[in-house]
Order: C-alpha cells, then sequence, then structure tokens
C-alpha cells in the first residue's frame, strides 16, 4: 500500500502572518519605478576613437624604435681647428627619428674636415661641428715643432689643447722668463712618454708667423717650456711683439772695448815706430857724406 505525503499544514496564526510579511521586490514583478538611462552615442565613439589611436601610435612607436641606422660618435677628444682623425671616431647604432647626425658611410669623408668646436668624447658628430678650413692653420699662422724633456711640458698633452709658449733662461740665468705666445694650439704630439720620461716628446704648436723664427731659435737651445691652459680659447691679443735677447755682461763689453783700444794703440805705436826708422834712414846719409869727403 503506496502512502502519499501530504505537506505540512500551517496553522491559521502562521498563515495570517505570512500573508502579512510584503515580499522582497527582487522575487517581484511589482517594484518602485526606475528613471530611464540616458544614452550619448557621440561620448561612446570618441572613447573607442581613443582607444583605435592609442592603439595605432603605441604600434607605430614600436616599429619605429626598431628603425635603426648606423651614425658618427666621437671617441676620442678633438680640438677646434684640428683636422679629425679616423681614430676619433667609431660606430653607433641610434634611432633614425633621434637628434641630427652623420651617416657611418661618411667616416672616410670627415678625415678631410676640421673640427669648428672642441669635439668631446660621446658626442654624435653632425654638420655644424666640422669645417672645410681650419681656423687656426691660416695665413699668418705657422707650425713650430719642438723637442721637449718631460719638465718642459706637463704631463698628459694631447692635441688639440693650448699652451702657453714661454722662454726660459738658461743656467747662467741670462735675462728671466717671457710670454712668447699667449695660446698656441697643440698641433700634434708625438715621441716618448711624458710620463715615464723615457725620451723627449715631439710637440708642434700653431703660433703666429711674426714670432716663430724666435721660437725656434730658443727651442734649438733648449730655452722654450710648456704650460697647460685648461678650458682655453683662442686669445683676442697678439703676441708678444718682442722676445727676450740674452743679456750681456758688461765684462764682455769691456773687453771689446780694450780690445779695440788696444789695437788701436798698437796700430798707432806700430806707425810711430816706422816713422822713427824712416827719419833715421834719411838723416843718416847727411852725416855720413861729409865724413866720407873729407876722408
Amino acid at each position: 500500500m503506496r502512502v502519499t505525503e501530504q505537506p505540512p499544514t500551517r496553522s491559521p496564526e502562521a498563515q495570517r502572518l505570512a500573508d502579512q510579511t510584503p515580499l522582497k521586490s527582487g522575487r517581484s514583478g511589482r517594484g518602485l519605478p526606475m528613471a530611464p538611462r540616458d544614452r550619448k552615442p557621440g561620448l561612446a565613439a570618441l572613447a573607442v576613437l581613443l582607444i583605435v589611436g592609442g592603439a595605432l601610435l603605441t604600434v607605430t612607436l614600436v616599429l619605429r624604435s626598431g628603425d635603426r641606422v648606423s651614425a658618427i660618435e666621437i671617441s676620442q677628444r678633438v680640438g677646434a681647428g684640428q683636422p679629425i682623425p679616423i681614430s676619433a671616431l667609431k660606430e653607433v647604432q641610434i634611432a633614425q627619428d633621434g637628434p641630427a647626425f652623420v651617416y657611418w658611410s661618411a667616416a672616410e669623408e670627415m678625415t678631410r674636415y676640421f673640427a669648428s668646436v672642441d669635439l668631446m668624447p660621446g658626442t654624435l658628430l653632425n654638420q655644424n661641428m666640422i669645417s672645410e678650413d681650419s681656423a687656426e692653420l691660416v695665413p699668418g699662422k705657422a707650425v713650430v715643432g719642438l723637442s721637449l724633456k718631460p719638465n718642459q711640458m706637463p704631463p698628459n698633452l694631447q692635441a688639440g689643447q693650448r699652451v702657453q709658449v714661454v722662454y726660459v733662461p738658461g743656467e747662467n740665468g741670462d735675462g728671466s722668463s717671457r710670454l712668447l705666445a699667449r695660446s698656441a694650439l697643440v698641433n700634434s704630439v708625438r715621441g716618448g712618454d711624458s710620463a715615464t720620461g723615457s725620451a723627449n716628446v715631439t710637440v708642434s704648436v700653431v703660433v703666429s708667423d711674426s714670432i716663430s723664427p724666435q721660437v725656434v731659435g730658443y727651442a734649438a737651445s733648449g730655452r722654450i717650456a710648456l704650460a697647460y691652459l685648461p678650458g682655453a680659447k683662442p686669445s683676442a691679443q697678439s703676441d708678444p711683439a718682442t722676445v727676450p735677447t740674452p743679456r750681456t755682461t758688461p765684462s764682455v763689453k769691456t773687453t771689446g772695448t780694450g780690445s779695440t783700444q788696444t789695437g788701436q794703440g798698437t796700430q798707432q805705436g806700430n806707425q810711430t815706430n816706422q816713422n822713427g826708422q824712416n827719419n833715421q834712414q834719411s838723416q843718416t846719409p847727411r852725416n855720413t857724406a861729409p865724413a866720407n869727403g873729407q876722408g
């Protein structure tokens, strides 16, 4: 015999309380009325455009970041007015839309140009930094070669730096130190190691052609020294017009004058003796003739 279960029956009081309890709005289709949503299609379209534009810009930047070219970078210092050596250039990869640069393919051609400004290591070379003519190697200038000892020049001297060319007196102390060139450009440095003093160093400097003969003359006797000028520019003042002359001692002048006077006195004495002898010879026949006649 099958028994069917009956749902539990409520008491009249429980049914009355259940009828008085309101139902939740989520379970009932009868709720408070809601205001209609105000939709703006223009703002939606603008948001879409911004999203698409940002995505395109990002893609463009990523693609162009891989578009790199070979450019010339300065690897060692080149002074203003100096020729640009190939050893001072190196190849680097940069973005094509970066700052101004010169393609690496023109590196050999750059050796025919001169630096118009001081070129420092790590600088990208551009057309504003070079010139076809040197501002230093021009008419009115002379390149003078100096063979210097380590105590006549600063250590680690490099081409492109600026120095003072100074006359120094010799061991006998003739004269005093004088400035010959205010701001001479170091054109080249070759030879021994100035730091260890293993040998003389050959330094060529650019000076005015009005003082170059004097500089060469004093350099031959080892009376030239160089003083480094950090950060110096070409001097607007002209180099000194006069150069030091070795001081002559009074003894030299006295000796020269005495010798001259002595020579004059000797010559006059010789002339007097010769005249005296001539007079004696001319008088002797006169005295001798009567004696012979008398005999």
